[in-house]
């Protein structure tokens, strides 16, 4: 199907065949992209884990976040903001651009160290990614949080 809205005094009009379409007038046409919102969220995905998520304090855990992309072309333009740590929990979160564009079928995986500074249930919070699909298309998604007990 194309759509063809005309920007100057000529009837808008929707035509489901090519052949079918006829210029009487010169016109500028505006195709819009193909638009993948609402489904980049099915085929693209951000997870974030931690190993362990028992420690003892001045011990150390694992966060890694992996991007998933199962679109029918690479994305790219891909960037991660990690949440910040809570109190009671140090090191350096992941956040930035990655380098190269995710292909299909591929994913990227990033990981940090956290350590326990004190005991306690801390919830590190979602991280977050945007990504330009292979229509140019911005998507943004979140991962689910994770929690780490300290004994």
């Amino acid at each position: 199907e194309v759509v063809i809205e005309n920007l100057g005094d000529e009837v808008a009009a929707q035509y489901t065949e090519p052949a079918d379409i006829e210029f009487y007038k010169a016109a500028t046409i505006v195709i819009s992209p193909i638009k993948l919102e609402g489904k980049g969220t099915d085929v693209v995905q951000i997870t974030k884990e931690a190993t362990p998520v028992r420690i003892i304090v001045g011990k150390k855990s694992t966060v890694t976040l992996t991007i998933t992309n199962n679109l029918p072309g690479s994305i790219t333009d891909v960037e991660i903001r990690d949440a910040a740590l809570p109190k009671g929990l140090s090191g350096e979160i992941i956040s930035g651009k990655v380098e190269n564009p995710i292909a299909t079928g591929s994913s990227y995986t990033v990981s940090y160290d956290v350590t326990a500074d004190r005991t306690g249930s801390y919830t590190l919070g979602a991280a977050q990614i945007t990504f330009a699909d292979a229509t140019g298309n911005y998507q943004r998604l979140s991962s689910g949080t994770v929690t780490l007990t300290v004994i």
